[in-house]
């Protein structure tokens, strides 16, 4: 499997993990992942940025991480970090 190959995979394990494709602020859904980005509920919680970390590690040791992360549409996670 290339790497494009398996980080669509890794990432459609992280969205089966999260739940159902549907953007939590817009209800938005798709089949297509890169429509979508987790958004970490509480920042100070975070330990690691999930989207740059993609593919370099087992899925096993994402859990904890993506249990403080909310999926989002870009459009929505984009709005969400430029409020002024």
């Amino acid at each position: 499997m290339n790497p494009k190959e398996w980080r669509k995979e890794q990432k459609q394990q992280f969205i089966d993990h999260v739940g159902v494709p549907v953007c939590s602020m817009c209800k938005y859904t798709s089949d297509t992942l890169t429509h979508f980005d987790f958004h970490h509920v509480f920042p100070e919680t975070k330990n690691f940025n999930i989207g740059r970390m993609l593919g370099r590690y087992k899925f096993e040791n994402w859990k904890s991480e993506l249990n403080k992360c909310v999926l989002v549409c870009k459009h929505c996670h984009a709005s969400i970090h430029n409020t002024v």
